[in-house]
């Protein structure tokens, strides 16, 4: 498993201990103390790494703006980011974008493409190709995804799982040789689509579950939870 902008370690502490090894990739200075103790506790006696930095286009420092009260919101500003300013502001909670919202940190990132055919060549010697991806990047999923596919190598097969919420198509290049399949990560939370919601709460409760199924998608990604079957 490999979760890029791992945070807390919501996603990887919860499911790491189902895969045989764990690579978190997140620079957050505060969510990294938070993260080594969840990483701890919840992974103690499985083979997991944290990596201290953000993923981009080359080795160099550049500021992490995270917001007050909402870390899973916290973003670089760059040209490999897809979102607007003020798009990364209103996800978070605020009107247009001010820089007194945030925390800043200078923080380390280092070349994406480098990092992760290092990752796949490590893996691939303990035969290890067959896994996850999940990917919150904050505006930089497309710049991520595109890089990790160039440097896949041609026998993984992987799930990659991300979200995007920009209004303009979602659009990345492929290396010849792979073939990908991209569905929509559809979340079905009513069971009555007209009801009160403290109703749909309480059968959503009694079924145990919500229901999700995965939607083949044809054209253009627009905002929604995508996964990508590569193979």
């Amino acid at each position: 498993m490999i979760d890029i902008g791992a945070n807390i370690g919501l996603t990887s502490c919860q499911s790491g201990a189902k895969f045989s090894e764990v690579h978190m990739f997140e620079p957050n200075p505060n969510a990294l103390g938070i993260l080594k103790i969840n990483a701890n506790i919840a992974l103690r006696g499985h083979n997991y790494t944290i990596h201290e930095y953000a993923l981009g286009a080359q080795a160099e420092r550049l500021k992490l703006y995270v917001p007050y009260d909402k870390w899973g919101g916290a973003f670089i500003d760059s040209a490999q980011n897809d979102y607007e300013l003020n798009l990364h502001s209103q996800n978070n909670g605020f009107g247009p974008f001010n820089p007194a919202n945030y925390d800043i940190f200078d923080v380390q990132v280092e070349p994406a493409q480098d990092k992760l055919a290092q990752l796949f060549q490590q893996l691939s010697a303990q035969n290890k190709k067959l896994g996850v991806v999940k990917i919150d990047a904050e505006g930089y999923e497309d710049f991520i995804i595109e890089a990790l596919l160039k440097s896949l190598p041609a026998d993984f097969k992987l799930f990659i799982v991300y979200e995007n919420w920009n209004t303009k198509p979602f659009a990345f290049e492929s290396r010849p040789g792979l073939v990908l399949e991209v569905f929509n990560l559809f979340e079905r939370r009513s069971v009555f689509q007209h009801a009160p919601r403290w109703l749909n709460s309480i059968l959503i409760s009694l079924q145990g579950s919500i229901k999700t199924s995965l939607v083949p998608v044809k054209g253009n990604l627009f905002p929604g939870t995508f996964v990508i079957q590569v193979n």
